[in-house]
């Protein structure tokens, strides 16, 4: 019973510290501040492009990728040429070719 009473008191502490809390305020300066950067970031605020979109990016990585498909095309190319297979000219030739 003395422990509730105790806790009670405490509560009832803790509300009325609550009561006496005043709500936050901005310093005097604040919005003058921040009207001030909001001026400044749409000053300079400039229409910035993506490096892969400007014009040298853009035209040097698709240089890159068509001597890589050139490369790998041509590569590509002269190695089948090499492989030669066998014409069977029936069923039969193929199955002792094979065993």
């Amino acid at each position: 019973m003395e422990n509730l009473d105790k806790r009670l008191e405490k509560i009832e502490l803790t509300m009325r510290s609550i009561e006496n809390i005043k709500t936050a305020e901005p310093s005097a300066y604040f919005y003058i501040r921040l009207k001030a950067r909001m001026e400044a970031k749409l000053q300079n605020n400039k229409i910035s492009i993506p490096w892969f979109a400007k014009p040298q990016y853009a035209f040097s990585i698709l240089g890159c990728l068509l001597i890589l498909n050139a490369f790998t095309f041509f590569g590509l190319k002269n190695r089948f040429s090499k492989i030669t297979e066998p014409a069977y000219t029936s069923y039969s030739s193929y199955i002792s070719d094979t065993q």
